[in-house]
């Protein structure tokens, strides 16, 4: 890549007498791409490019194209006709073959590991889109899978990433903790945080298993400590909140997640955590709005739907409360609060 480089500031320069058209196209290139030059670190992870840095400066080298079709479409309209039809129809198709790599997470990154298999980022990126579907084992999997391609790159490069090792080994505490496998979870968090004393999430795991523990005090401890190094780490205002909640402070949750909406008004759980909050304190209207306002931002978060059913079901709002938990039973059949609720339902009309 250094030599390409070099190649094309020589280019460059020697077209300067020449063609304008030449040294305005790869200059263009060069300042709108130079800005990504700087950019090799995302999430604690290494890497240096992505497609999307290459929007914009394709502009140079499209007008290049551009410049040459003219010339030749001059001199052979025909040919050169057709042959541009034939590209453009043969970019249109390659193009929907790229779009469909968008069509979910997982799409995104097993599109990586095609290119990539050794990929760390790709790997802890697509256990994260597991243990977000409750897929805990495959979640694992690709953690571990993560963690072996992130030590054996240490061990090739001589180049150490302890942050990247850190988020990794954090993941695999929290889906070891969702397994109840509270040993192993605590050794990691411990690994994760000696490696980057700095990773909230690990911090916020580690307090996390204090309740599942049944230590609220370490818990509580651990939750303040985690907000005093990371300020505006949403997941601690939350876990503390419900640390409250599970005590049935709820005012006290309420202060908390109003601190974690104030920093992120898009979090759908902190929103659904102070409903549920209010509900606690028999504000059943507050409570109503927050249910619809977490429905709003995360139309598929079951819970917020069932919840949100119910208080219309109390408010007679009988097609509101049916529209709620048949859009439950869409996403879950055998969900058992929406299922009442139309039982219910079908008794008060």
């Amino acid at each position: 890549p250094l030599i390409i480089f070099v190649l094309l500031i020589a280019i460059a320069l020697w077209s300067w007498r020449r063609t304008r058209e030449l040294f305005f196209a790869i200059c263009f290139f060069g300042i709108t791409i130079s800005p990504t030059l700087f950019n090799f670190s995302k999430g604690e992870f290494f890497y240096f490019a992505s497609d999307r840095y290459a929007y914009i400066p394709s502009i140079g080298i499209l007008l290049l194209i551009a410049i040459l079709i003219d010339s030749l479409f001059k001199k052979h309209r025909t040919v050169v006709g057709t042959g541009v039809a034939l590209v453009l129809l043969t970019y249109a198709g390659l193009t929907h073959a790229q779009s469909l790599t968008w069509k979910d997470t997982h799409s995104l990154f097993q599109q990586t590991l095609r290119h990539y298999p050794e990929s760390v980022v790709a790997h802890n990126n697509i256990g994260n889109y597991h243990y977000r579907r409750n897929e805990i084992d495959a979640a694992i999997t690709k953690y571990e899978e993560a963690k072996e391609l992130s030590r054996r790159e240490e061990e090739l490069s001589g180049r150490k990433n302890d942050k990247g090792l850190s988020r990794v080994l954090g993941n695999l505490g929290t889906a070891k903790r969702k397994k109840r496998e509270f040993n192993k979870a605590e050794l990691l968090y411990e690994e994760a945080l000696s490696l980057n004393p700095h990773n909230a999430q690990a911090l916020v795991g580690q307090g996390s298993l204090a309740i599942e523990q049944g230590n609220t005090d370490e818990a509580q401890r651990i939750f303040f400590a985690a907000i005093e190094q990371h300020p505006r780490y949403v997941p601690a205002y939350i876990n503390l909140g419900a640390l409250y909640a599970k005590h049935r402070e709820f005012e006290r949750a309420i202060a908390q997640y109003d601190q974690a909406i104030a920093i992120s008004p898009f979090s759908h759980i902190s929103h659904f955590n102070r409903g549920v909050a209010l509900d606690g304190l028999n504000k059943k209207r507050q409570a109503l709005d927050e249910y619809k306002k977490t429905v709003e931002l995360s139309p598929y978060f079951i819970p917020a739907r069932a919840n949100l059913g119910i208080r219309y079901l109390e408010r007679k709002k009988y097609d509101l409360a049916e529209e709620q938990f048949a859009a439950v039973l869409a996403l879950d059949p055998s969900n058992e609060k929406a299922r009442i609720g139309m039982q219910e339902l079908k008794k008060r009309r």
